[in-house]
C-alpha cells in the first residue's frame, strides 16, 4: 500500500472556500479512482494562515500516479484561486508499507 501526502496553505479568510474546493476536486475524485483505499483532508488555522494536508492511500504506486497529474493539479488550483494561495505544492510523498 502507498500513502500520498500533499500540503498547501491559504489566507485564513479563504479557508472554507479552499477546503470545499479541495474536497470537491481532490478528495472526492481520489475516492472514485480505482486503487484508492481512502482519502482525508486535514486542516488547521494558525494566525492569518490556514494549512491543509491531504492524505490518500493507494493499492500501488501506479494507482496513485493515475490520480495525480503532477503540474496540472497545481496549475489548476493556483489558477482558480488567483493570488489567494500562499503556498501550494507537494512535499513528502510516498510511503510504502
Amino acid at each position: 500500500m502507498i500513502a500520498r501526502i500533499w500540503r498547501g496553505a491559504v489566507r485564513a479568510e479563504d479557508a472554507a472556500a479552499y477546503a470545499e474546493y479541495v474536497q470537491r476536486t481532490g478528495i472526492e475524485g481520489y475516492k472514485g479512482t480505482p486503487g484508492n483505499r481512502g482519502a482525508w483532508l486535514l486542516s488547521r488555522t494558525v494566525g492569518d494562515r490556514a494549512e491543509f494536508i491531504t492524505v490518500s492511500f493507494w493499492d500501488s504506486r501506479e494507482a496513485g500516479r493515475c490520480a495525480f497529474p503532477r503540474k496540472r493539479l497545481v496549475k489548476a488550483c493556483t489558477k482558480r484561486l488567483r493570488g489567494n494561495v500562499a503556498a501550494v505544492g507537494r512535499r513528502g510523498g510516498q510511503v510504502a508499507g
